[in-house]
């Protein structure tokens, strides 16, 4: 193991779940499946055998995906507090691969009034992944941009695409965030104050453009406040205040023997609730109308450079 694969594993460490819990989900899964193989098994000889095999396979999966699902992840899941970020440089030791999707999204960026201000690497965050970000400033129009790459296993290989959001924050505490991809996990309560706008697009010049145009109807220039200083500090400032909000709410709980937030029972059963067939792909849905007629207005006002096409 390398020096930075034993550097991963010791701050890792302390974060995972007990051991006990996660056997116990293990074996219950385990049993469920074993009694489903045996209830099969045992009316082979029915006449109505097939019937029989797609009900038990439809009430399995309908089980595991409404029940076990839950229960899992009220015991497996965790979001770690975002205390443990240490800065890099694209050209430290970082992975070529990674370190190539950072420098490619700073060039884009650049070419829409950003610097890149700092960037910063996160070990041991939800789900054991570690996260590579980067924060750039565009100080004329008050605006932060965050961008991520996601990553998991040794060596390290992203999961999923680059994350880039923008946002800017105004004087009466509201916020308008762009996001370039669809947040299957909006599954917390959403921040009554910020306006968050998904859009599936890989262009960064296509996603400020519109990101700009929403700033401009949502407040004036002058009401928007200035970058912060210190992207950081700024970003971990948020999230505790974004977990103070979701504890308060009921849906998360501080373990402090791990340092990590935990789902509450309310949470857990939510969060896979949301996402499961057909309640998923109706918010799914209704996002993407939302999206569509929101490009489709600032298309007909004049406030779109490139033509939108549902």
């Amino acid at each position: 193991m390398t020096k930075a694969q034993m550097e991963i594993t010791e701050q890792a460490a302390p974060l995972r779940t007990a051991h006990l819990q996660r056997w116990i989900v293990y074996v219950a899964t385990a049993v469920f499946v074993a009694a489903a193989v045996l209830f099969v098994y045992f009316t082979r000889d029915s006449p109505y055998r097939d019937l029989v095999l797609l009900l038990g396979l439809w009430g399995f999966l309908a089980i595991y995906l409404w029940i076990i699902a839950p229960i899992r992840g009220r015991f497996l899941l965790w979001f770690a507090r975002p205390l443990r970020s240490k800065k890099f440089e694209p050209d430290d030791s970082v992975p070529a691969h990674i370190s190539k999707r950072i420098q490619r999204i700073t060039a884009d960026l650049n070419e829409v009034g950003f610097s890149r201000v700092v960037s910063y690497r996160t070990d041991g965050g939800t789900g054991n992944f570690t996260h590579f970000s980067a924060e750039f400033e565009n100080v004329r129009e008050r605006c932060l941009a965050g961008m991520a790459v996601s990553c998991r296993g040794h060596p390290l290989e992203p999961v999923g695409t680059v994350g880039l959001v923008f946002q800017t924050s105004f004087r009466d505490g509201s916020k308008v965030g762009t996001l370039n991809q669809e947040m299957p996990g909006s599954l917390f309560p959403e921040e009554p104050s910020c306006l968050a706008v998904e859009l599936p697009m890989p262009d960064p010049e296509m996603q400020f453009q519109v990101h700009a145009a929403v700033v401009r109807r949502h407040a004036a220039t002058e009401d928007r406040i200035a970058v912060p200083t210190d992207p950081i500090a700024y970003r971990q400032a948020q999230d505790e205040e974004n977990y103070a909000r979701l504890m308060d709410a009921g849906y998360l709980f501080y373990d402090a023997r791990d340092d990590v937030y935990r789902p509450t029972w309310k949470a857990a059963i939510l969060m896979c609730w949301k996402n499961q067939w057909p309640v998923g792909a109706i918010r799914r849905s209704r996002k993407r109308r939302r999206t569509a007629a929101l490009l489709k207005e600032l298309e007909a006002a004049g406030e779109l450079t490139w033509n939108f096409t549902p």
